[in-house]
């Protein structure tokens, strides 16, 4: 799993920053939901990424770490959710949305159409 997140992180971070300024630039508020959904989701992303490696290669699970860790990445999904539904002057909620999701989809495109 390291060793996707290495080769594509470059890739990655260039497109999340120039989708993440292109929308600032068109809508504030679009800008900031989608880069709050972006933020959240590559740290869901990393303690996923924490947890498979515990468990796969270090051969170390602990259900009482392993089952708050659940709950806290459940927990961060609906955090900025929460937050643009309380100030939908500063946040858009569909924007935020396409930040929690697009980290997904970009990894996908970039394995189907640049696999080397």
């Amino acid at each position: 799993m390291h060793e996707l997140l290495r080769t594509s992180s470059k890739v990655y971070w260039v497109i999340i920053v120039s989708i993440s300024l292109i929308l600032l630039l068109i809508k504030l508020t679009i800008g900031l939901g989608y880069i709050i959904g972006i933020a959240i989701s590559t740290l869901s992303m990393k303690l996923l990424i924490t947890q498979i490696d515990q468990m796969f290669f270090y051969k170390k699970f602990n259900a009482w770490i392993g089952i708050p860790l659940y709950i806290l990445k459940s927990f961060l999904f609906t955090l900025p959710m929460i937050i643009s539904i309380v100030w939908p002057q500063w946040v858009n909620l569909f924007a935020v949305v396409a930040g929690l999701l697009s980290p997904k989809f970009i990894f996908y495109i970039q394995e189907f159409f640049f696999k080397k």
